[in-house]
């Protein structure tokens, strides 16, 4: 339904960044400034979160926000 390519069943209703859009409805469910149809459902550091629910998706212990795409 937001256009990024990952299913809606695979981003469900929750809403992981409290900001009031299901994931299914966010074009960034995670609130990291990335868009999840450029991070994609590949979990990069193997925490069991695929990457567009991930703020940290590299598992460096730098946020996604500051190190950008």
């Amino acid at each position: 339904s937001d256009g990024d390519g990952i299913s809606d069943a695979t981003e469900g209703t929750t809403d992981t960044d409290g900001d009031g859009k299901p994931n299914y409805l966010d074009t960034d469910s995670d609130g990291d400034g990335i868009m999840d149809s450029v991070e994609g459902t590949t979990d990069t550091d193997g925490d069991t979160k695929p990457n567009y629910l991930d703020t940290d998706s590299d598992g460096d212990g730098i946020p996604d926000s500051t190190e950008g795409t």
